[in-house]
């Protein structure tokens, strides 16, 4: 008994004399992490929540003992670790390049730790900041994951966890499981992150519903199809919902109730009814939800505005779509274009309830075709809320967002650029798609920005500086758009009658409205039908909207 004693009083004093942060040991005086702990997964017990110290994959990188000049000892897991950016000019390709690599991914982070601030270019020089996130693979190795399959829903047994990873992408989720040699599935949810799993799936298992939480799956690249998920029947129902015509708004009369469905997607509306014999229609609204009605409808039919709602009907393939009262034959359409600054660091980073209101302004008031958004630190936060689907590519906090039931991206055409126009915050960019409808197939382009305000850092924001910020701009609208239609969102950070904005109207773009310094423009393709601000909401600024019609 006395032996006992002194073992359990040995390994108390043992683990007295150090602390522990994540993936790091911290010596008894605290502060920041001295080494990164040199053994592979591990699950440590901090305040009843389970957290993963995760290593690099030696399939995919050197082990991060061997990576040079690693700030802190801060490693990400995923090839990814906080590294000093003085040495390398504030770039990972040059980092990466250093001890035989190459850069697969670059940020700068938020504080001093693996959260990601803003993506960057892996030859972007990230100025303003002491360290770096850099994701480094060895030559050679493969960007993309292996082949996965998908389950409907989350998987009612998801099998024992071997890891888990912070990230609201799939494709980097499934890259960490690639990496684990323990890891045969995911549970990956965009709201909470990438759980790794040791249980293997067929395809056929049971599902539930849990938010956006999928279970992805490890299987042979040589199967061509992905096998049918339990919840197929002998004849399922196509993946893609059948043929439905569309009104331009609400049916005055929408018919007999049939149904309901608790979703914020057009097309699954849609699936919904034709899985149900009853159902010839649905009043869709991405505020409320998916209501299924017995009413068939030819296209014809009055209705009424109310939100975002539309009625969408059965209608035979082989008919040619009726068109919408609101779209002549010539293919004219009408776009709801908004411009909002959401004011993140205040009304979701220290004040939630500012930005339930500005969620709750654009679900209910704004119900954008297209939104041009700035200061957006997450736009899976924003998709996740409101229905609204990301249209392109983020950079800076700040890109485009789309209603996916009017709207569609059009492949391969999303990106953003630097307009080296840097004032105390750091670089300023320029993001765009180019997005279609569905009802007519037009095509049109929405260029976004939010430029410099503020001198500070070493760096110099005027007039000026938004002069050029504005004709990098162009040039890259020029490119991109060459003379399709386009409009374009910013919050500007400048009086209309400065050089900036005058670029614009200079060259053949309109002014739709202004309010304080945000605005929207359009090119000579659309007629205005209608403009004016909103309710800022929570936010610091109103949003701005215009009615446009595409001639």
């Amino acid at each position: 008994m006395q032996c006992s004693r002194l073992i359990v009083l040995l390994a108390v004093a043992a683990a007295s004399k150090h602390k522990h942060c994540r993936g790091c040991e911290v010596s008894e005086g605290g502060g920041k992490c001295t080494r990164p702990r040199p053994w592979g997964p591990a699950f440590l017990q901090f305040k009843s929540e389970v957290q993963q110290t995760l290593v690099a994959s030696a399939g995919s990188c050197a082990p991060f003992a061997e990576w040079p000049d690693v700030d802190g000892g801060i490693t990400c897991g995923s090839c990814r670790a906080l590294v000093k950016a003085e040495p390398y000019g504030g770039r990972c390709d040059r980092y990466c390049e250093s001890f035989g690599h190459r850069c697969t991914a670059a940020a700068e982070e938020r504080a001093e730790n693996c959260e990601v601030l803003e993506e960057k270019r892996c030859d972007e020089s990230i100025s303003g900041t002491s360290d770096i996130l850099c994701t480094c693979e060895r030559e050679g190795t493969p960007t993309t994951p292996g082949c996965f399959g998908e389950l409907p829903g989350l998987a009612q047994n998801e099998g024992g966890s071997v890891g888990q990873v912070s990230t609201s992408s799939a494709s980097e989720c499934q890259n960490s499981c690639e990496q684990n040699p323990a890891c045969n599935s995911v549970s990956f949810c965009r709201e909470w992150g990438c759980f790794l799993k040791d249980r293997s799936f067929t395809g056929t298992e049971a599902t539930q519903q849990k938010g956006s939480c999928r279970t992805f799956f490890k299987m042979p690249c040589s199967v061509t199809t992905t096998p049918k998920p339990a919840s197929t029947t002998s004849t399922p129902p196509p993946t893609e919902p059948g043929c439905f015509g569309e009104l331009p708004g609400l049916a005055q009369n929408e018919g007999g109730s049939v149904g309901q469905v608790s979703t914020s997607s057009a097309s699954e509306c849609q699936s919904s009814c034709e899985q149900n014999p009853a159902c010839n229609s649905v009043s869709f609204c991405r505020e409320w939800g998916c209501f299924l009605k017995d009413r068939s409808f030819t296209g014809t039919e009055a209705t009424t505005q109310k939100g975002s709602c539309r009625t969408f009907f059965k209608m035979p393939c082989s008919a040619t779509t009726p068109m919408p009262s609101s779209t002549s034959r010539s293919g004219q359409f009408k776009l709801r274009v908004v411009s909002y600054n959401l004011y993140w660091w205040n009304a979701f980073g220290q004040n939630p309830w500012k930005g339930e209101q500005i969620i709750d302004n654009i679900r209910e008031r704004l119900a954008p075709s297209a939104i041009g958004l700035q200061e957006c630190d997450s736009p899976s936060r924003i998709q996740e809320s409101t229905g609204l689907a990301q249209a392109s590519t983020f950079a800076g906090a700040q890109g485009v967002m789309m209603d996916p039931s009017q709207l569609r991206v059009v492949a391969g055409t999303s990106g953003s650029q630097d307009l080296q126009a840097t004032g105390k915050w750091g670089p300023r960019h320029v993001t765009w798609v180019q997005l279609a409808d569905r009802a007519t197939g037009r095509t049109f382009w929405h260029f976004n920005t939010h430029w410099c305000v503020h001198s500070g850092n070493g760096r110099t924001c005027n007039a000026e500086v938004r002069y050029t910020g504005a004709k990098n701009m162009l040039t890259v609208i020029r490119e991109k758009a060459g003379n399709s239609p386009v409009v374009v969102t910013g919050d500007f950070n400048a009086n209309m009658n400065e050089q900036g904005p005058q670029h614009f109207l200079q060259n053949g773009f309109r002014l739709a409205v202004v309010e304080w310094v945000d605005a929207i423009f359009y090119s000579e393709h659309w007629n205005l039908v209608s403009q004016g601000s909103g309710d800022a909401a929570g936010s610091d600024h109103r949003p701005v909207f215009a009615e446009l019609e595409l001639l």
